[in-house]
Parts: C-alpha cells; sequence; structure tokens
C-alpha cells in the first residue's frame, strides 16, 4: 500500500480516472482501520427479527480481500476484461469486495435479484452468458436451476 505522504494534488487527479479499486486504496491509505462497511449479520435472512450481530470491515480489510478477489478471479478463474459474472444472494460486504475486484480486472458484475423466479433468472444468466455465477449457501439450489437450465 503507498504511503499517505505520497498523495499530492496531481495524484488526486490521477485518481479520479482511476478504477474503483485504485479509489479504494487511496481511502485504505486515508482512513486505514476506520470502518468502510458496517453491516447486520444475517439480517436479510431474518429481516422480521432484531438482530444485534453488527460488523464492520475497514478500509484496509475490504482494499485487502478485493485485491485477492482480483487476484483469485485473474489467476484461477481466468477471467479477462469484459467476462461477465454473475452474482445472485442477499446484500452482503462479499458482493462488494467482488465488485471492487471485478472493476480493477474490468469484469462486468451482473446482480440477480434472489425473488426473481427460476424462469425469469435463466433468461437473464442466458442473456448475459456469465462464465460464472456466484451465490450465497441460501441460493444454490436456485443457482444450480438456472445454471443447469442455460447449459
Amino acid at each position: 500500500m503507498t504511503n499517505p505522504s505520497n498523495y499530492s494534488t496531481a495524484n488526486n487527479a490521477a485518481l479520479a480516472s482511476g478504477d474503483l479499486l485504485t479509489q479504494l486504496e487511496h481511502q485504505a491509505v486515508l482512513q486505514g482501520e476506520k470502518p468502510a462497511i458496517v453491516y447486520h449479520a444475517n439480517a436479510s435472512e431474518h429481516a422480521d427479527q432484531q438482530t444485534t450481530n453488527t460488523r464492520s470491515l475497514s478500509f484496509n480489510q475490504f482494499y485487502s480481500r478485493a485485491c485477492s478477489t482480483a487476484l483469485f478471479l485473474q489467476q484461477q478463474w481466468r477471467l479477462e476484461k469484459n467476462d461477465r459474472i454473475a452474482w445472485l444472494g442477499f446484500n452482503h460486504p462479499d458482493m462488494f469486495v467482488l465488485l471492487f475486484a471485478a472493476a480493477r480486472l474490468g469484469v462486468v458484475v451482473v446482480p440477480l435479484n434472489w425473488r426473481l423466479s427460476n424462469s425469469e433468472l435463466e433468461y437473464i444468466v442466458s442473456d448475459c452468458a456469465p462464465k460464472y455465477v456466484i451465490h450465497d449457501e441460501q441460493h444454490a439450489e436456485k443457482a444450480a436451476l438456472c445454471v443447469a437450465s442455460t447449459s
């Protein structure tokens, strides 16, 4: 990570045209361990219940996870610019990590609404032709169905 003293007005102008991960790196340098994302764990799955299970992801943690994810997408899944991946799941910090990582590579993330019917999801997946459909645990079956029907 870059030293904050290296940032100047010229660097800020360059950042303005950078990708999301470059912007996040800048914020990680400036904000460090301050929370970047604060969320209620399991809130989406149990919307009718009060939860006090609040968690956070610091700017440094967010940046580190996004970099690791970008490396994984590039090296393990061999994703390249303009490839598509789809996300089927509840709102979660992992979705944002994926979005920032994909932006670094020029990969398009297609968010899939978990409330859609199987036939609607099948249509979207068939139309956008993602290389991978990423899902959370709760939507594994629905993801498998929409992938199987478009293969």
